[in-house]
């Protein structure tokens, strides 16, 4: 504790022996003046004037060295704030904590050292954080020119950003970042499907659309202004509603000739996993290859149908009538047929005596028209429609036998216990797809008539035919697929186990 004190003593000591050192030289030198003068007999006029040129002279040594050291006076105290200003500015800016000075006292010469020091310290950092603050700046005037926009920021260069104005100019650099990308998807999306729905009708641009669509986008020089994508929002507007004119044309051609073929496969008896157009028009799948494909195969049906019209005709219209007839027999089984006092029953009764009536007009038809070439699974028209005839039977027996063992067992059961078994509580179970409806339509193609190729698009199998024309739906649906595998639905039956024969 005593070593500054002795220190400081020392220093003021010093100054002390300096003043009366100078002092003494002062005076000693004025004795020598004052002998010499008097050796010399010196007047006293000459002796004042020399002396107060001597006194002049000194004062202005003083008075120079007084206003040089009041001058570091001043620059000490200027110095002690601005270089704490330039300490906490940038340390702020760096995100570091403020400087601790430590127990020096402020407007200091060692004071002034110490933040000199710590200023030379933060340079390299300081300078990074300048650069990077340079090159945000930069980026920023690139992205206003690019989306023609009229951002106006600061020309500090070489200089600290103030904090909170740095945070806001990131903030708008990542905002122009995130507009530009947003409007070159914009522009990327609009141009794929433009070219994509030029594609679909094998049109080519027009040169105004080529020099927009063509455009470098990745070229310093290109502007993404806002009326270029309205620009490029026109042209796809237009080709979008050029693209809706022609679908519709190509929907009702595409749905026009589809009907006309899946007229001609009900007629002819074309398996259902046969028939592999599309219902729908889909412009991924179908192309103007795929309408000369549907052409041909019009063509080929259409003129095995009028060859073996008659036979045909007789065994669609067995189908039909086979079909009402079974529909007439699952009503019959139904119960509340017979509570109906609005004459139902009769209306039953009806139509089942008339598809009956038409079964035996048609079977003797197919009877005496049966060709040994157009057959189905190996069985020629006539022996399909006598094993779907048998099928039914054996359907029938089945489900009498079965119902002849719930009897038996249900007697057995209300012997041994003296009432009704569980399992005769039970409903009649299904027993699923009619044999009838099994061999009708199986995957095996009609002999006589080659089975319809895949042309590299998706198929689906063509739904449950009535004897009314399926509606066509347009180009909205996306196509189903079937799988081979899959068991068809069974019908809404009342009677279990026996479903309508697939009218073709």
């Amino acid at each position: 504790m005593e070593t500054p004190k002795m220190s400081g003593f020392k220093r003021r000591m010093s100054v002390v022996d300096k003043s009366h050192e100078l002092i003494n030289y002062y005076n000693k030198h004025m004795d020598k003046l004052k002998r010499m003068w008097d050796e010399i007999d010196m007047a006293e006029e000459m002796r004042i004037e020399r002396t107060t040129t001597f006194y002049e002279t000194m004062k202005d040594v003083i008075d120079f060295m007084v206003n040089e050291e009041t001058t570091n006076y001043n620059e000490v105290f200027e110095d002690s704030r601005r270089f704490w200003d330039e300490v906490s500015r940038t340390r702020l800016a760096l995100g570091m904590e403020q400087y601790d000075i430590g127990t020096l006292r402020p407007n200091t010469i060692a004071y002034c050292k110490n933040l000199k020091k710590e200023i030379e310290n933060l340079a390299i950092e300081k300078e990074h954080l300048v650069k990077r603050q340079m090159e945000t700046l930069d980026a920023l005037c690139i992205l206003n020119h690019k989306l023609s926009l009229n951002g106006e920021y600061p020309d500090q260069r070489g200089s600290l950003l103030d904090p909170e104005r740095w945070i806001e100019l990131q903030e708008e650099r990542l905002r122009l970042v995130d507009l530009f990308e947003k409007r070159k998807e914009e522009f990327l999306s609009a141009k794929e499907d433009i070219m994509k729905l030029k594609g679909y009708m094998k049109k080519l641009c027009s040169q105004r659309e080529t020099n927009i669509l063509t455009v470098d986008i990745d070229n310093e020089d290109f502007i993404f202004s806002e009326e270029f994508l309205a620009e490029v929002k026109f042209v796809y507007e237009e080709t979008q509603a050029e693209y809706d004119e022609w679908k519709q044309e190509r929907i009702a051609a595409y749905n026009d000739a589809v009907s006309q073929l899946r007229s001609l496969y009900d007629r002819c008896s074309v398996p259902e996993l046969n028939r592999l157009f599309p219902d729908d028009f889909v412009p991924d799948f179908v192309d103007d290859s795929s309408m000369d494909r549907i052409q041909d195969k019009i063509a080929e049906y259409d003129s095995k149908y009028q060859r073996f019209k008659e036979l045909y005709d007789a065994y669609y219209n067995w189908t039909i009538a086979w079909n009402d007839h079974l529909q007439a027999e699952a009503d019959l089984a139904d119960p509340n047929v017979y509570k109906n006092r609005a004459g139902h029953i009769q209306q039953v009764l009806t139509r089942q005596k008339d598809s009956d009536k038409r079964l035996k007009l048609y079977i003797k038809k197919l009877e005496s028209l049966d060709d040994p070439t157009i057959k189905i699974n190996g069985l020629t028209l006539y022996e399909k429609a006598l094993q779907l005839i048998d099928d039914d039977k054996k359907q029938k027996e089945a489900e009498r036998q079965w119902k002849l063992e719930q009897k038996k067992e249900n007697l057995k059961m209300e012997a041994l216990y003296g009432t009704k078994s569980p399992r005769s509580l039970k409903k009649t179970p299904r027993h699923g797809t009619t044999l009838a409806r099994q061999s009708l339509f199986d995957i095996s193609a009609i002999s006589a008539i080659v089975p319809v190729k895949g042309y590299g698009t998706d198929v689906r199998a063509f739904g449950p035919k009535t004897s009314s024309p399926k509606q066509l739906s347009g180009a909205n649906r996306t196509p189903l697929r079937r799988d081979p595998f899959k068991t068809p639905k069974k019908a809404t039956s009342k009677t279990p186990g026996r479903t309508p024969v697939k009218k073709v």
